[in-house]
C-alpha cells in the first residue's frame, strides 16, 4: 500500500494527483513524504521515496497572496513530479500538469508578460512538457489569438464535450471513451 505525507494538507489532493501519474491505483508498495519549506520568494521541497531524497530550491515571483500561494502549490507539484520521474525514470507527455488545461497556464505567461516564441520553452522547463505537447500548445494558443480576449466585459466560456478517445494525464475532468459511448454521443450534440 502507498503511504503518502507531506507537512502541507491544504495541497495533498494536488501531490497525490501527481503521485496518480506514476501509480494510478496507488497500489504500489512504498512511501513518498513531501516536505515545503517556504519563505517569500524560497521555496525547498524535499521529497523521500522510499528513502531516497530528492531536493528541488527555487525562487519565485509573485503579486498577490493568490498567486503566492499559486507559485507554492506548482513548486510543490514539480518537486513530486521530478522526484517521482527520476525513482521511476518515466517521463509523461504533460510533465507535471494535473487538472487545468494547458492553455491556461500559457495564457498566464503570456500576459504576465512573457513572449509566445518563449512559451514553448516556458512549458517544457517549468511543467515538463514533452516538445510535442508544448508546441500543441503554443500552436493553439496561436489560433486563438483572434478569438480570445481578455478584459473586465469580457467572459470565456469553456464548453466540456465528455467523449474522448483517451484521456489525457492533465485532465480532472469526467471523460467517457468515444468508442465505448458512441451511441450516446448525437444525442449530446443536439443539446
Amino acid at each position: 500500500m502507498l503511504k503518502f505525507s507531506t507537512n502541507h494538507p491544504e495541497m495533498e489532493n494536488e501531490l497525490l494527483n501527481e503521485v496518480k501519474l506514476f501509480f494510478y491505483d496507488l497500489d504500489a508498495d512504498m512511501s513518498i513524504d513531501h516536505i515545503g519549506n517556504f519563505n517569500e520568494e524560497d521555496c525547498k521541497n524535499v521529497v523521500i521515496i522510499n528513502g531516497n531524497e530528492y531536493v528541488f530550491t527555487e525562487k519565485i515571483k509573485y503579486q498577490s497572496e493568490i498567486e503566492k500561494t499559486r507559485r507554492y502549490n506548482r513548486s510543490a507539484k514539480k518537486a513530486v513530479y521530478g522526484a517521482l520521474s527520476s525513482y521511476t525514470l518515466q517521463k509523461h507527455p504533460w510533465g507535471s500538469l494535473t487538472g487545468i488545461r494547458p492553455t491556461k497556464i500559457g495564457y498566464e505567461f503570456l500576459n504576465s508578460g512573457g513572449e509566445v516564441e518563449d512559451l514553448q520553452y516556458y512549458l517544457q522547463n517549468e511543467f515538463s512538457l514533452q516538445d510535442d505537447k508544448a508546441k500543441l500548445v503554443k500552436d493553439i494558443i496561436l489560433n486563438q489569438k483572434d478569438y480570445h480576449k481578455k478584459g473586465d466585459d469580457w467572459y470565456n466560456l469553456y464548453v466540456h464535450v465528455p467523449y474522448c478517445t483517451s484521456k489525457c494525464s492533465y485532465c480532472s475532468f469526467i471523460t467517457f471513451d468515444a468508442e465505448r459511448c458512441k451511441k450516446q454521443i448525437p444525442d449530446y450534440s443536439a443539446l
